[in-house]
């Protein structure tokens, strides 16, 4: 996401004269601290509206947020979704469209147009009496301009979704305002009922997580099996809070089933418990049809864990090319991102040391081996304790990690359209030439006074 936007912002012809700012917030993979991030720019928004720099000087306010990448997780983004709606913000995923073989490049280029005027609708924009206006592109601010931040006052925002595949997402009456990058997942759920056709396996099994993502994805499947006449033995919930004995059940469903096919809608971590146990019993000899969440999930994919999945059949998203990437991801590095917690957090997990931090705050970007006394005596986390400082002078490129592994960018190809579909879509609002804009009467929207619906 970052490569993307300063990829965009270094552009001459891509939103000239306006530079994108982004606030990056982790889930945890959880609806709460999802809504969370989620209400802390939304409060911001509506500070914002009260447009209070005519009383006092607001030059190091937060700018509001015209758009949100994300979420993964189809449960995560439903519920992000359903509060954005009530403020028309858009949230975008990677339409099913983009990077598909199948689809000639006119094709794609038609279907990419198309898609910019969606997501171009999104962002209305006002002048202060609330009539649409065009804006004169002669008088916006250079980007170096001390004035730049507050004209371009963005007003809204809205999600776009690059992982979130549940079809449940495609009722435009309830999530209104959200968009994705990624194809829904009628469209596996139906390959799967294909390949157990292709095969003549007409006894299975079914497992699925217990939210908005496993649900819908095997009931679609129930829906596909019926009409090939693919009998099902057995249909399972499972969740990554499942208790033990809720775990203990579904395994012996499946210990006691004679179905040899199980078909999974679920993410890693929601199955990660139920493979372990599985493991623990050496449950062998059956044959796994796989999810796109979690087919390639390193939690799944374990040595230890190969005699029970290995041979297992699954879905893919389409990886794409991101040129520069690679040296991007080779620059990464805590003190060029003294504040950027993701970098610190992942340096200590490569090298297995820990950074410390000052009583007030991070550390000066020129000081990583310090004693306790120096920098305050304190450890930023407790379960790095125990291991050595970092000193500074690791090397990124000298370690094998799936960080760096370029060459098969799934998720974080469709987040790089994702943030582009955005910029395009912006772009189309700022080229707008009156008479062929999207509003009454083919008027165009002021980029000065963005809102996202």
């Amino acid at each position: 996401m970052i490569f993307a936007i300063e990829e965009i912002n270094s552009s001459p012809a891509l939103l000239p004269n306006m530079t994108l700012g982004y606030r990056i917030f982790d889930t945890c993979n959880t609806v709460s601290k999802a809504l969370e991030a989620t209400l802390s720019f939304v409060a911001q928004n509506k500070i914002d509206s009260l447009n209070l720099d005519e009383f006092c000087n607001c030059s190091e306010h937060i700018p509001s947020t015209i758009a949100v990448v994300g979420a993964t997780g189809s449960g995560i983004s439903t519920a992000v979704a359903n509060l954005l709606g009530l403020f028309y913000i858009p949230q975008v995923p990677v339409p099913s469209w983009m990077g598909q073989s199948h689809f000639s490049k006119e094709d794609q280029e038609a279907k990419m147009d198309e898609f910019k005027k969606r997501l171009s609708r999104f962002f209305i924009c006002k002048n202060k009496t609330g009539e649409q206006e065009m804006l004169n592109t002669a008088s916006l601010p250079r980007r170096n301009s001390i004035k730049y931040k507050n004209a371009l006052d963005f007003r809204r925002n809205g999600p776009v979704s690059y992982a979130s595949s549940s079809r449940l997402l495609s009722n435009k009456n309830q999530f209104k305002s959200f968009l994705r990058t990624i194809p829904n997942d009628e469209h596996q759920a139906t390959a799967m009922a294909d390949i157990i056709e292709y095969f003549r396996w007409n006894w299975v099994g079914t497992i699925a997580a217990d939210d908005d993502y496993g649900r819908p994805g095997i009931e679609k499947f129930r829906e596909e099996a019926e009409e090939r006449d693919i009998c099902i033995d057995f249909s399972e919930l499972i969740s990554q809070y499942s208790d033990e004995e809720e775990i203990q059940h579904v395994v012996e469903v499946i210990q006691n089933s004679t179905a040899k096919v199980i078909v999974v809608f679920s993410s890693g971590p929601d199955l990660e418990p139920l493979i372990k146990e599985i493991v623990r019993r050496n449950i062998t000899g059956k044959i796994w049809l796989a999810s796109e969440a979690w087919a390639s999930s390193s939690l799944i994919a374990m040595p230890e864990y190969f005699h029970v999945v290995g041979g297992t059949i699954g879905f893919a998203l389409k990886a794409g090319q991101i040129p520069g990437f690679r040296e991007f991801l080779q620059k990464v590095h805590p003190r060029k991102s003294v504040h950027n917690g993701f970098a610190k957090e992942f340096w200590e997990e490569t090298f297995n040391c820990h950074l410390q931090e000052s009583v007030k705050g991070p550390l000066p970007a020129d000081t990583f081996l310090r004693g306790h006394e120096e920098a305050g005596g304190r450890i930023s986390n407790s379960s790095t304790a125990f291991r050595p400082l970092c000193t500074g002078d690791e090397n990124i490129s000298s370690v094998e990690t799936p960080y760096m592994d370029y060459t098969h960018l799934r998720i974080s190809y469709n987040v790089y359209l994702a943030v582009y579909s955005i910029a395009h879509a912006l772009q189309d609002i700022y080229t707008c030439l009156p008479g062929r804009g999207l509003f009454t009467n083919g008027s165009c929207a002021d980029i000065k006074k963005v809102e996202a619906w």
